[in-house]
């Protein structure tokens, strides 16, 4: 009997010591990357009026090549054995292993919501009895019972709203909604309530250990950037100027958390924001020298930095060959989006412009340089952007103020300084509206020497129809008076 329990223990220890292995190395695999379709069966069963029904989803990865709000599902014959149902199918080129969401809308009622792992080369198939409120899940990949949690249980659990319960969700996170306690402890109290949710959730014995983990890796990026937000809005409130030493304190809190030492992240939401995601904890929470990331969140993060630089200016043969060479699987897609922005540069060139290419006198220095060049928008308000490199596209800094000042005051941009190449230029702000002006080198630096902080490159600016400065972005002073302005 004792040697029954001896070896009894032993397969015990044994499987403790598996699963701790396991949850360290994290419970989901790499990413599949391939350009081999995923395929999506969506069957809803005593549905009325199938012609009405429509499935549409959004979202982009970096491999998919195309939007997938422009895939539209194919309505599959109805079979013998089907005739209650009706059966729908999409083709996704997703190119790496994805969280997808899927929208069932009738007329304009939605009939039901599907989070769904969509996997290169895999099936996905839903069947969703709209009557009965009943849903059944088969993956090929082996996902099913992780898609079932993640449709049913999401929202419930979502990170967004479960952590901040004294606001709207984990963004709005205003100082009087908590008492206007100090960023130190706001972050303190995330983690709390983080702790809470964790423990109510592995109680809950519906819930998966994969589902769990997408939810700790989903959790730490909201929670990183409300602390960020938080943190700016209570220096605004209580009059303080930034302080990096007081901001990096904050960041600190979360140091337990490493959300991407494993490979969670490409079965969450917040893959499309990996770039931003990596760079707060790399830098910040972590620093390089205790920052965990596995191979392939690595390797994907890399990929996605070469993509950011093509929306500033397409690469030269020379780079796509360092791509091709330290990134194999992600050149062909790498190569596809410069081939791209590639084409949209040359169409500009035969387009009127949107915009215009404005001159400065180059001679101009120190306090003359910004009278000269509000000179010519005397009587109007006039915003004025900075930046060293180019980046004017949808989404963009410039785009968003763009949209801001539109019939409300005059846009003006301003590019220079170290890095700035004039023809680069030209070709980036042919198509956008708004004023637009390449200063000397010289120039630049002493706006920015006197419109901003030492040693940073970019500045954004307000001016009155009489040319007094009314708004200066600085750390610590958010948009926020900028747009109150603007709406006056």
């Amino acid at each position: 009997m004792k040697t029954f329990l001896k070896i009894l223990l032993a397969w015990a220890l044994l499987a403790l010591t598996t699963l701790a292995s396991a949850q360290q190395k994290g419970v989901l695999p790499p990413p599949v990357i391939s350009k081999d379709l995923a395929t999506v069966r969506i069957v809803l069963k005593n549905v009325t009026e199938t012609d009405s029904v429509s499935i549409s989803t959004f979202g982009e990865s970096l491999l998919s090549g195309v939007s997938m709000k422009r895939v539209s599902a194919k309505h599959l014959p109805l079979t013998q054995q089907q005739k209650n149902a009706c059966t729908y199918e999409l083709q996704v080129p997703v190119g790496i292993t994805s969280s997808v969401e899927f929208y069932c809308i009738s007329k304009d009622s939605l009939l039901q919501t599907l989070r769904l792992i969509l996997v290169p080369g895999a099936t996905v198939t839903c069947t969703c009895d709209v009557k009965k409120k009943k849903l059944i899940f088969h993956d090929t990949a082996g996902f099913a019972h992780l898609d079932e949690n993640l449709t049913l249980y999401k929202e419930q659990f979502n990170p967004m709203y479960v952590l901040t319960p004294q606001c709207r969700d984990i963004y709005d996170v205003h100082p009087d909604s908590f008492g206007n306690i100090p960023p130190t402890l706001f972050a303190d109290s995330l983690l709390r309530r983080y702790q809470e949710v964790l423990a109510e959730m592995n109680r809950d014995r519906r819930l998966c250990t994969e589902f769990k983990s997408i939810w700790k890796c989903e959790a730490a990026n909201r929670m990183v950037s409300s602390a960020s937000n938080y943190y700016y809005r209570w220096r605004q409130k209580n009059d303080q100027l930034f302080s990096e030493e007081d901001y990096m304190e904050v960041y600190k809190h979360f140091a337990e958390l490493q959300p991407l030492a494993d490979n969670t992240v490409f079965y969450s939401s917040e893959l499309e924001d990996l770039e931003r995601f990596y760079d707060r904890y790399a830098q910040f929470v972590h620093r390089t020298d205790v920052f965990q990331a596995t191979e392939a969140v690595e390797r994907y993060y890399q990929a996605c930095c070469w993509a950011s630089r093509i929306k500033q200016a397409p690469l030269y043969p020379r780079q796509l060959e360092t791509v091709k060479e330290l990134l194999p699987e992600y050149y062909e897609a790498i190569v596809e989006m410069n081939q791209q922005e590639e084409a949209r540069l040359d169409s500009l060139r035969t387009q009127p412009d949107k915009g215009e290419i404005c001159l400065l006198d180059r001679s101009l220095e120190g306090d003359s340089i910004m009278p000269a060049l509000l000179q010519k928008y005397r009587g109007r308000l006039t915003a004025v952007l900075g930046e060293t490199f180019i980046q004017l596209h949808d989404h963009s800094a410039y785009d968003w103020l763009r949209r801001q000042c539109k019939d409300k005051a005059q846009l003006v941009y301003l590019c220079g300084g170290l890095g700035a190449e004039e023809k680069r230029f030209r070709q980036h702000v042919h198509q956008w509206e708004g004023d637009h002006y390449f200063l000397m080198g010289y120039q630049y630096e002493e706006l920015c020497r006197r419109f901003h902080a030492e040693d940073d490159d970019e500045f954004l600016l307000l001016f009155d129809a009489d040319g007094r400065l009314i708004y200066r972005r600085t750390e610590g002073v958010g948009v926020q008076p900028l747009l109150d302005l603007l709406n006056q």
